[in-house]
């Protein structure tokens, strides 16, 4: 399920530096999807592993079957290495939501005194807040919520911006080890099962991405624009699986990754900042800040 929600306001007179117009499309979304799994072995598309005595074909003799870390039975896959993939393990029975925002303003040009001039000045582009909760999962069952958005404030220069939030608490437990007569107890901080709404908090950013963008060729950028978008309606497509979104908003977080031929030059000066932070604590932070100057020529 899908809607669009339309805001105009058209103002008579030019506001402060000279608005007069304002639009804004909200997008909400809420599908749900269902995965058997098909590890069952009445699907017949998974096998057990075990161990085999090494002799001549037809002759070896099994032993014992082939366990994990956690003591469960391993399997393999009968289309494990063909070229349509794997059917995947687990059953699922996720509700995805998400909710996208479009801000742009009309303004009058400087130049205009007549009122016929006018451009429209995108401020935000794409922001949207995406997840999706899963009923057959035993613990954890709401997934991080992940943001993103743009926008383009001249032909030249742009910005954009991603994240995630996480909606549980973290929590701590105290690991002992050592002996009896030297005990070492060691606290370690791990994120629960229990939602920050619990506690009267707000979900917490684990990971903050922002870059920023000048392009001496606008239709450069423009090319950029358009291809986000093209996958941001791939992610929002009904019937897509969590693994499917979270493989899209991966490419969606490195906007020069999109290369259009059709270009054909480009020179860009751009700047990242990337923050992660997976438990919200000082030892866990990490912050980087990167500077590239690039071209390329077709």
């Amino acid at each position: 399920f899908s809607t669009k929600l339309y805001y105009r306001k058209i103002y008579k007179k030019p506001t402060i530096f000279n608005v007069i117009g304002i639009s804004h499309i909200v997008t909400p979304r809420l599908d749900l999807s269902y995965k058997p799994d098909f590890s069952k072995d009445s699907y017949s598309y998974m096998q057990k592993l075990g161990y085999w005595t090494d002799a001549p074909q037809g002759q070896s003799t099994y032993i014992k079957e082939a366990l994990d870390n956690q003591g469960n039975q391993r399997k393999y896959s009968i289309f494990e290495g063909s070229y349509l993939g794997m059917p995947s393990s687990g059953q699922q029975a996720n509700l995805n939501f998400g909710i996208e925002n479009n801000v742009e303003l009309k303004v009058r040009k400087k130049r205009d005194t007549v009122g016929g001039a006018e451009k429209k000045v995108p401020i935000l582009q794409g922001l949207s807040l995406t997840g999706n909760y899963d009923f057959m999962r035993p613990t954890k069952k709401l997934s991080n919520l992940n943001f993103s958005g743009r926008s383009q404030f001249t032909d030249k220069f742009g910005i954009n911006f991603n994240g995630t939030l996480s909606p549980y608490l973290v929590g701590e437990r105290t690991v002992n080890s050592g002996t009896a007569a030297n005990p070492i107890n060691t606290i370690v901080y791990e994120e629960s099962d229990r939602y920050v709404f619990s506690a009267g908090k707000l979900p917490r950013l684990t990971n903050f991405s922002f870059s920023t963008d000048f392009s001496l060729n606008p239709e450069a950028l423009k090319s950029r624009n358009k291809n986000m978008d093209a996958l941001k309606q791939q992610q929002n497509a009904q019937g897509r699986t969590p693994e499917q979104i979270a493989e899209l908003e991966a490419i969606s977080r490195d906007p020069n990754a999109f290369v259009d031929f059709n270009i054909p030059w480009n020179i860009a000066l751009s700047y990242s900042f990337t923050y992660f932070n997976s438990l919200g604590r000082s030892e866990t932070r990490n912050v980087s800040n990167t500077l590239n100057f690039n071209g390329d020529f077709n």
